[in-house]
């Protein structure tokens, strides 16, 4: 099993925010021949495409690995708050 740390964040000097100004820590795990991205206590399963690519990029901004799966974070963590109501 192979675990990553990330420090996820803003693109600087392309959003016009400083780096600080945004950012969390995530993780991306490789267990055999799977990936997962984690955020907060929610995980999502990823190709090793995703895997490699947030490794190697870490910023949100357009078109980014990054953004794309806290997005899909996101949609899990408000589906499931829909639910529950």
């Amino acid at each position: 099993m192979k675990i990553v740390k990330l420090k996820i964040c803003l693109c600087p000097g392309k959003s016009g925010y400083k780096e600080s100004d945004f950012q969390y820590f995530s993780y991306v795990i490789a267990d055999r021949l799977k990936y997962y991205y984690l955020e907060d206590s929610t995980y999502i399963e990823i190709t090793f495409r995703e895997f490699l690519t947030v490794i190697h990029n870490p910023y949100l901004y357009y078109f980014s690995t990054a953004l794309k799966l806290h997005t899909i974070i996101l949609n899990k963590n408000n589906s499931n708050w829909f639910r529950e109501v």
